[in-house]
Order: structure tokens, then sequence, then C-alpha cells
């Protein structure tokens, strides 16, 4: 019996993982279950590749990187897990007033 392919699963992998399922899902295409489980991972609106993630040397990374690792975004970040928020919340609107909402 075929395994059965869950969106649960899919978001419990790890990028780098999805992306070997999504490899394999390719390959395998030309059957009814490696052609459902490429459509669903490409449906889902999760990163699978690799390609899809910023790198380091990326200008946007080092622009948050900056931002975060601010005194500003620091005090920002603490702020708002005071307030019972993740320390993104306290830092995001700074992020998008430097990156755009792109």
């Amino acid at each position: 019996m075929p395994k059965q392919w869950t969106l649960d699963y899919l978001e419990a992998l790890s990028v780098h993982d999805r992306h070997n399922l999504f490899k394999n899902a390719v390959r395998l295409s030309h059957t009814e279950e490696g052609s459902a489980l490429k459509a669903m991972i490409e449906e889902a609106g999760l990163p699978f590749s690799e390609g899809a993630m910023l790198s380091s040397e990326d200008p946007a990374y080092l622009k948050m990187y900056d931002i975060v690792h601010s005194p500003e975004g620091r005090a920002s970040a603490i702020s708002a897990v005071n307030n019972g928020l993740p320390g993104l919340a306290g830092v995001e609107p700074m992020i998008v007033e430097a990156l755009g909402v792109d």
C-alpha cells in the first residue's frame, strides 16, 4: 500500500528533506503516487528547494541580521516577548520598513 502523504508530514520536514522528497517525486512523476506527491509539495506553499532560502551573503539577509542584532532591534524583540508576543513581532516592522513587503 502506498504511503499516505499529509500536509502535516510535509510541514514537519526540513527544507533539505522536503527538497529530497520533491526530487524523488519528480523522478517518479510518471507514476500516480509520484505525480500526486509532486503536486502536493508544489501546492503546499512550503519551501522545497535550497534556492528558496536566502544565503548568508544575500544583501536582504545581511540587512535583516543587522536589524535584529542592533540595539533597537534587540530592545524591540525583548519588548515584544515581555508583552506575550514572539520576538519577531518586535523587529518585523523594522524589517518591513527597511526591505519592503516583497
